[in-house]
């Protein structure tokens, strides 16, 4: 029975050491993983908020555009400067509309970028007709294209622009 006795117990205490280290390596497995998604998912919030930050600089400079282009034929404004100011923008715009594309990797938002990348060149045409006619002192013809399809270019792109950090 001594014999029984040490098999019985010594089959117990190996069960228990095997349930422990059964139990370290699944809590060890387990430590692991959850810091493999803790990882992946402040890389994909630090992604978002970069993304956004783009999205929202280059909504700014936009809005900066849109307002340079409106002083073109604003009364009391320098005319001179506007444009300067503005020319100097656009180069600017495109280098963050160029970072905000490459950023994208859905397939929705390089859609919707693409609409918007459209609109701002669309934009960048047209200023450069705004300019000839501001220039040429036909300031109302200036106006109604800054007014009209200035406006509309620059809303589609600030709205594609949002659709695209969205998407």
């Amino acid at each position: 029975t001594p014999l029984l006795y040490w098999n019985s117990s010594m089959s117990s205490r190996l069960t228990r050491v095997m349930v422990v280290v059964v139990g370290v390596a699944i809590g060890s497995i387990a430590a692991y993983f959850l810091k493999d998604l803790d990882v992946r998912i402040n890389t994909q919030r630090a992604s978002v908020d970069s993304l956004r930050d783009q999205a929202k600089a280059l909504s700014t400079t936009i809005a900066d555009v849109r307002a340079g282009q409106v002083a073109y034929v604003a009364r009391g404004q320098g005319e001179a400067f506007w444009m300067t100011r503005v020319a100097d923008l656009l180069p600017a715009l495109e280098k963050q509309a160029a970072e905000f594309s490459a950023s994208l990797t859905a397939p929705g938002a390089r859609a919707a970028f693409e609409a918007a990348a459209a609109a701002l060149e669309n934009f960048r045409m047209l200023d450069s007709r705004v300019k000839e006619f501001v220039t040429s002192g036909s300031s109302l013809l200036a106006a109604d294209l800054i007014f009209s399809d200035g406006l509309e270019s620059t809303a589609t792109a600030s709205a594609q622009i949002g659709a695209a950090r969205v998407a």
